[in-house]
């Protein structure tokens, strides 16, 4: 069990081995992640699923933590937190520039999913996810797409291209909003900045 998850123990559900709600079926058919999967597929995929109750300020994960599965929101909203670190360039410029900078990249609701690049990429947590009211997350681990696939190996094709697709229009947002915060210069036409090349 990861550490955030040890620190709200407390607030954690039961398991949904015994069966799956309707509404977190229903739930996750509105999802464009799980847009055309069948019912079938979806249960399976929540039934090792933990359903947590947080409260605010409780973090479900911090940024550098192993990931080993994603989060749909029930109830509530929570915040996208990310530390950024100082470049070297910045500590010989301003040594009192040491402390990290804390950075809100925004707020997400009932419906939406987070985490999700744990089920395509094992790498630790990229930021950091915290209540700010209180909230109902539903927890699905990765090892649980195996499942839907020995069940179904296309309703797997599926969800994978779907969330391949989901993180492509995320790596576009992130681009033009990296892009937006450039300062205006001038640039070679056969020249392309490092955030362009995030869309490629």
């Amino acid at each position: 069990m990861s550490r955030p998850l040890q620190n709200i123990l407390q607030h954690i559900g039961e398991p949904t081995q015994e069966g799956v709600a309707d509404i977190q079926v229903e739930l996750l058919r509105k999802m464009p992640v799980f847009k055309g999967v069948r019912v079938e597929a979806l249960k399976r995929l929540l039934a090792d699923a933990r359903v947590l109750h947080l409260n605010p300020g409780d973090h479900v994960f911090h940024q550098g933590d192993a990931a080993s599965s994603m989060y749909v929101i029930e109830s509530g909203l929570v915040g996208i937190h990310k530390i950024i670190q100082p470049s070297s360039a910045s500590l010989l410029i301003s040594p009192e520039a040491a402390s990290p900078d804390y950075v809100e990249l925004g707020t997400l609701g009932p419906g939406d999913c987070f985490g999700d690049v744990a089920l395509i990429d094992p790498s630790p947590r990229s930021a950091s996810i915290r209540a700010d009211t209180a909230c109902v997350v539903i927890e699905i681990q990765a090892d649980s797409l195996l499942g839907v696939y020995q069940m179904d190996a296309n309703q797997f094709i599926l969800i994978i291209s779907s969330l391949a697709r989901g993180l492509c229009r995320k790596i576009r947002d992130t681009d033009d909003r990296l892009i937006n915060h450039l300062p205006k210069k001038k640039i070679d036409d056969d020249t392309l900045v490092w955030p362009q090349l995030l869309s490629y």
